[in-house]
């Protein structure tokens, strides 16, 4: 899978956000997550994500480069 590391990095990148968004959801509807958790601001975690994301397509990218 060596031709395709961008479309697997972004497979994982949003495989990551259905799970967790998932899991928040389900712990905000058992309170244990409330709206004043919630309401932190999310700036700096998007800014987190998408440096992970471009992290994560550099290292699938340059896995994908072989010498041959």
């Amino acid at each position: 899978m060596k031709e395709y590391p961008f479309f697997l990095a972004q497979f994982t990148t949003f495989g990551y956000v259905g799970i967790y968004f998932s899991i928040l959801f389900a712990r905000y509807c058992a309170g244990l997550v409330t709206k004043e958790m919630l309401s932190l601001p999310k700036s700096s975690f998007v800014l987190i994500g998408i440096l992970e994301a471009l992290g994560l397509a550099a290292g699938m990218s340059a896995g994908g480069i072989s010498e041959t």
